[in-house]
């Protein structure tokens, strides 16, 4: 049976589908818990002026400085069609990478034939390195801007080969479609750039003066007219980001792709980007250090990596006269330098997700060899040719289905990261975790150890393991470590919090009552904060404002609980205020009837009238104050502050 132009598309079309039908059944993983299973806006179905009026994050947006309200649009359609199931959303991304494959095929096919497209999207559909973006929910982003990329550079290549101008029809299409891709993710900011080099490898221009001041002449109008699209996205987002582009801090755990060590890192990234395009072998759902160790200065894999830029960007600039060598070149530099952190900090050094739209230059690298590298190759060499890109597509297909469901939830994503790279910082404190949940503080602690000897530098581990050694009643550690973390990012409130109450151990009471203000500051819910500042006012001699503290905390939404009642009582009695501390305890025993609780406030009514409470700091009398070894750690101040705000959310 002879294979038509229709044929090929619907190969290449289900080949694509097939590798990911087995990711119909994940679920929601890492990223997609916060930004979609638990943003109300994408719950709602009343949220459009949030979702577009606000940054992509629900928390730390103009931080991180994204801003993608197609992708969040896109969510809640999804979730108010599926109720919420995840395998809405993850036939959404199958459908998305069918289209885009079959764009592929069409881009491919106008500038190189219909075999060579049709290998070339075969590759492109099975490719291993696509599995984070179309898995994993949020890479629906990467899937729409693609689309629209691929779709604009589709529009502008179809018209005819001896006219350089584009109708107006044909600058409108391209024009919207830049504004769906720029409102999905900020990488398609690249589409000009990559709609000159298609020119370019269809020889619509060459390297001469004249030719290039003629090809400008003619698209100076569609460029003028992208150019007007992204000032207007440029001047939205700025205003939504709080009057930045690219956020105050992207990457606040990754002080090394900031300043002077950025471009250095980002060059030594660069060979392994190009090494998943060509050899993706060892696929890793995060290259934190450890994967990748970052580098301060010059070394070999900077040098390589800086060899490989220059090397491509040269034969990029040869895609008028040889496009076969020239324009997968060009289309990687040109795709890959806004998610690489050679020009601005991305948040990551490497993100397997962002490779998407890039890794269409592997796919034409591979179109054009077909092309143009088999005709002249031996008669063997031809008769193994397809014997080779079927053994690849093979074995391409096998690793994609392979890697699908380690993408099925958070827990089996972190699964993977042990099991490929246990040398990664992150998979030691997800071991770390797991262990101290199992109540296992021996093995917890060799994992926290371990992981802080690799990688010292980010602020949400230090905070976790010093959290970690404040149970293990290591007050000193727990709280350098939690200093460490606040000095590594100001602006994280679980960090502030759980600062704000180590310090009360440490009689820094002042201390305490500012860094409680500051992680309100930075958006903490005051339910978690309250008894912080209640205990520091105590410290500080203010009785009557720990009394408000409590109050205001037994008000609020899952803070009316038989332990603040009783921390109340006990604030109420130090205040002088018997009665009313009497009141409070009663309230108390009708919240906890339990027997432990009904000893607890049998020992406060015995200690309130034996005068423990009268005039004196309880300290003064040892064994009085009931409550007394009731503290801190012991007590569960904040585990139980933070569950009672998880409440205060649900109401």
């Amino acid at each position: 049976m002879k294979l038509t132009r229709g044929r090929f598309i619907l190969i290449a079309c289900i080949a694509a589908a097939l590798v990911y039908v087995n990711a119909l059944w994940n679920g929601f993983a890492l990223d997609d818990v916060y930004i979609i299973a638990g943003n109300l806006r994408v719950k709602n179905p009343d949220s459009w002026r949030a979702i577009w009026l606000n940054p992509y994050w629900p928390t730390f947006g103009i931080e991180l400085g994204l801003y993608r309200p197609l992708a969040i649009s896109a969510y809640a359609l999804q979730w108010w069609l599926g109720d919420g199931s995840p395998w809405v959303f993850h036939l959404g991304n199958l459908l998305l990478h069918v289209s885009v494959t079959a764009l592929a095929f069409l881009l491919l096919e106008s500038l190189t034939d219909t075999k060579a497209a049709f290998i070339g999207a075969l590759i492109f559909a099975v490719h291993p390195v696509h599995t984070e973006a179309v898995a994993n929910v949020i890479g629906q982003a990467e899937l729409l801007a693609a689309a629209a990329v691929l779709g604009a550079c589709l529009v502008h290549v179809r018209r005819p080969r001896e006219q350089l101008a584009l109708s107006w029809p044909r600058r409108a299409a391209i024009a919207l479609l830049f504004v769906v891709a720029m409102f999905a993710k900020e990488n398609a900011v690249v589409l000009p750039a990559l709609l000159v080099a298609c020119d370019a490898a269809q020889r619509r221009f060459s390297l001469t003066w004249r030719s290039i001041r003629e090809y400008a002449g003619e698209l100076i109008v569609p460029l003028l007219l992208l150019a007007i699209v992204l000032g207007a996205y440029m001047t939205l987002r700025y205003d939504v980001l709080g009057g930045h582009i690219t956020g105050t801090d992207p990457g606040p755990t990754l002080p090394y792709l900031h300043g002077d060590y950025r471009l250095l890192n980002a060059l030594r990234a660069f060979p392994e980007l190009v090494r998943l395009m060509v050899f993706p072998a060892d696929l890793v759902a995060d290259y934190s250090p450890g994967v990748i160790l970052p580098v301060e200065t010059v070394s070999p894999m900077v040098i390589i990596g800086a060899f490989l830029l220059v090397g491509m960007a040269g034969f990029a600039l040869i895609t008028p006269r040889r496009p076969e060598l020239g324009f997968p070149a060009a289309w990687f530099i040109i795709s890959i330098i806004t998610v690489s952190n050679l020009i601005f900090p991305i948040g990551v050094l490497i993100a397997e997700r962002t490779l998407y739209l890039p890794s269409f230059a592997f796919a034409a690298a591979v179109a054009y060899a077909w092309q143009h590298v088999l005709p002249k190759a031996s008669a063997g060499a031809r008769r193994a040719a397809p014997v080779l890109i079927a053994g690849i597509v093979i074995i391409f297909a096998a690793g994609t289905i392979i890697r699908n469901p380690d993408w099925a939830s958070t827990e089996s994503v972190h699964a993977s990261m042990i099991r490929d790279h246990p040398e990664n910082y992150r998979a030691q404190w997800v071991q770390a975790a797991a262990a101290a949940a199992a109540a296992d503080p021996r093995r917890a602690l060799g994992h926290y150890e371990l992981g802080y000897r690799i990688y010292p530098h980010d602020s949400q581990f230090l905070t976790d393991y010093g959290l970690f050694m404040l149970s293990r009643s290591q007050p000193e550690a727990g709280l350098k470590l939690l200093e460490d973390a606040y000095a590594l990012n100001k602006y994280v409130p679980r960090t502030s919090t759980f600062l704000a109450y180590a310090y009360l151990p440490a009689r820094r009471y002042r201390d305490a009552l500012d860094m409680a203000n500051n992680a309100n500051y930075s958006g903490a819910y005051i339910i978690s904060t309250l008894p912080i500042v209640a205990h520091a006012r105590e410290g500080l001699g203010d009785r009557d404002g720990a009394v408000a503290a409590w109050r205001a905390l037994i008000r609020l939404p899952g803070g009316d609980s038989f332990k603040n009642r009783l921390w109340l009582a006990r604030a109420l009695a130090l205040a002088g205020h018997s009665t009313e501390a009497a009141l409070a305890a009663d309230s108390a025993a009708s919240l906890g009837r339990d027997s432990a609780n009904a000893t607890l406030v049998t020992r406060f009514r015995a200690a309130q009238s034996t005068g423990c409470f009268d005039g004196v700091l309880p300290a003064a009398q040892p064994g009085c104050d009931p409550l007394g070894d009731y503290f801190l750690v012991k007590t569960s101040i904040i585990p139980d502050s933070l569950a009672a705000t998880e409440r205060a959310k649900r109401h």
